[in-house]
């Protein structure tokens, strides 16, 4: 067990100035008032990037006798949990808004109001991260008409419901260090991330792990993000650890100190899933190699998974450790009961469905209503017009995006050069892959600011890289090996679009391995494997990202080796590809064959 002192410096967070690797602090914090009101919430903060060898309290952080449950009197713990609502307080729909987060409220609310009837039981609120990016309320931190957030619109709703924690995912560094660092610093809650490490010049109010007492009860919660996914625009101010080696130095040093140890993961479920890329392990993996009930409970997230549907599934116990998700979007609320006597134990989970449960309509009318009513105002504003091509339509870009040529991938790939150019990069190319689209856009005469917000909800930033004609060559060669074949299904595997100063022609053959490029030309010049010369590419920052499981089975079953991001050396740009596309619309006048989005034989496909 670590050895325990009094500090002489105040407390410093991950990784900040001062912080001794190995060291943490406690001290007293302020919980949630609309939260677990009767807790006392404890801060943990501090540097685990080794073992933990010291804590040190400070003088006012004396923890509370602990309670002793019995069989006899047992303690009900309830988890109330949600992950990756991305900012979808509500839903804008065809058919009007539709309430998402004041239906989860209602039920929180409930559940605090059971719990509130007796002395032997408490609840915590926890949130898996990814909650404020990638939704039309961020817009309105920066909205055209001036009246920006003073908080965050979904931090604002969270600390109105009683959210106790949350965990930082990877798009909820989408925005930057910055707008993310005013967020965190305006919510009531404490936001974890314990492999978390920014540097010295950063000032992030983030912790590695917080300690509830609910009724002499000690919850100890410690939060892991994902390093897969993440855009990292501030490059060097900041870095994530391997979150296997912070869980490994962080458990046996909370665990005595604690009656429930939780993980909150925004790690994903597991390596083999193929809803998001996993990095490093997931949270099978993590329960694996923890020793076996080394913690109580982990509450997942990032591959949008929703786990025990009826109840807690035995695939869902790893090493004798439960993993409980709630799928994505709002769509459903996870709830979990610890029952100790004494020993802590997950005698109950579900998940409720959000859209049938009622809706606390005071949260509903003073707090969301207000944001829908703004947000929909920025959504209907009109960038251009829209003409009637199939390639812009759902169906062509979900199934047919990765088969040939496309009007809107390359209309996407010709305005990355355009405005990388305007910004003063000498940008060469610009490409995009599936990972870039969400979807296609509606029928109609005009395109609104949501009908692309829908097309690209991500923050996503641009990154700039550089290849020698040789690599680039041997890129191309890759991508072939990515296009869809006939007849075969369609997965993601990162097919990637560029823009009109490139032309080539893929050479199907038997198999992936013997597709080839043939006749490539960039501005009506053959290309050749030079390797003096060098072409500038700009690119989204999740380019190639949704191909991950697809690169790892090719890998492991076929021994075929891809092409990594990686050798591009990607920086980047401090432009995020939406803004820039919405502004290329607008000056183009919108989204038709006059202004760019059409085939115009850039890519040929032959047998």
């Amino acid at each position: 067990m670590p050895s325990i002192g009094w500090p002489s410096p105040g407390p410093a967070m991950n990784g900040a100035a001062g912080a001794l690797p190995g060291t943490l602090t406690i001290r007293r914090g302020a919980p949630n008032p609309n939260g677990a009101r009767e807790a006392e919430l404890f801060l943990i903060a501090g540097d685990a990037s080794v073992p933990v060898a010291r804590i040190l309290p400070d003088p006012d952080a004396i923890l509370p006798a602990r309670r002793a449950p019995s069989p006899q009197s047992p303690f009900r713990l309830r988890i109330l949990h949600f992950n990756d609502l991305h900012g979808h307080i509500a839903r804008f729909t065809p058919e009007g808004v539709q309430p998402v987060f004041s239906r989860m409220a209602w039920r929180i609310r409930q559940a605090r109001d059971e719990v509130s009837r007796s002395d032997h039981g408490g609840l915590l609120v926890l949130s898996g991260g990814d909650d404020i990016g990638d939704s039309a309320f961020d817009e309105l931190l920066t909205p055209e008409d001036g009246a920006g957030a003073a908080c965050h619109p979904t931090y604002t709703l969270y600390a109105e419901a009683g959210v106790d924690a949350a965990v930082l995912g990877n798009h909820d560094f989408d925005r930057g260090l910055e707008p993310l660092a005013r967020a965190i610093s305006q919510a009531p809650f404490p936001v974890l991330s314990a492999n978390l490490r920014p540097a010295g010049d950063v000032s992030l109010p983030v912790y590695p792990a917080v300690l509830f007492v609910l009724r002499g009860v000690r919850v100890g919660i410690i939060g892991l993000t994902t390093r897969a996914e993440l855009k990292l625009v501030e490059g060097a101010r900041w870095t994530l650890l391997d979150p296997l080696e912070v869980a490994q130095n962080l458990v046996p040093a909370l665990r005595s100190y604690c009656d429930v140890l939780i993980v909150l993961s925004h790690l994903g479920g597991s390596l083999e899933v193929g809803t998001c890329a996993v990095q490093d392990i997931g949270d099978r993996e993590l329960a694996e190699l923890l020793p076996a009930s080394a913690v109580d409970l982990i509450v997942g997230a990032h591959s949008h998974q929703p786990l025990n549907e009826a109840g807690l599934h035995v695939e869902n116990v790893v090493n004798g450790i439960p993993i409980v998700q709630a799928g994505a979007g709002g769509k459903y609320l996870g709830e979990v009961t610890i029952t100790l006597r004494p020993r802590p134990a997950v005698t109950d989970a579900r998940l409720w469905s959000v859209p049938y449960l009622p809706m606390r309509e005071d949260l509903e009318q003073r707090f969301v209503a207000p944001l829908t009513a703004r947000a929909a105002k920025i959504l209907g504003q009109v960038l251009g017009t829209l003409a009637c091509e199939p390639d812009y339509r759902d169906e062509a870009v979900r199934s047919d995006f990765a088969a040939g040529e496309n009007a809107l991938a390359n209309f996407i790939a010709d305005a990355l050069v355009q405005r990388c150019r305007r910004a003063g990069f000498p940008v060469d190319l610009g490409m995009i892959d599936a990972s870039c689209l969400c979807g296609g856009l509606p029928e109609g005469d005009v395109v609104r600011y949501g009908d692309w917000f829908r097309v690209q909800p991500y923050e996503d930033p641009l990154y700039i890289g550089t290849l020698s004609w040789a690599d680039f060559l041997e890129f191309l060669q890759d991508n072939a090996r990515r296009v869809d074949r006939p007849g075969e299904p369609r997965v993601e595997r990162g097919f990637a679009h560029f823009s009109r100063g490139l032309r080539y022609t893929i050479r199907l053959g038997g198999g992936r391995q013997e597709h080839q490029v043939c006749d490539a030309t960039f501005r009506g010049k053959p290309l050749h494997a030079d390797a003096e010369r060098t072409m500038t590419i700009a690119f989204p920052g999740f380019f190639r990202h949704l191909a991950a499981p697809w690169e790892r089975v090719m890998g492991e079953r076929y021994g075929m080796v891809c092409f990594p991001v990686a050798r591009l050396s990607p920086a980047p740009a401090g432009l995020f590809v939406r803004r820039e596309l919405v502004a290329y619309i607008r000056e183009v006048g919108g989204i038709t064959p006059a202004a760019g989005a059409r085939c115009d034989g850039r890519l040929t496909i032959v047998q």
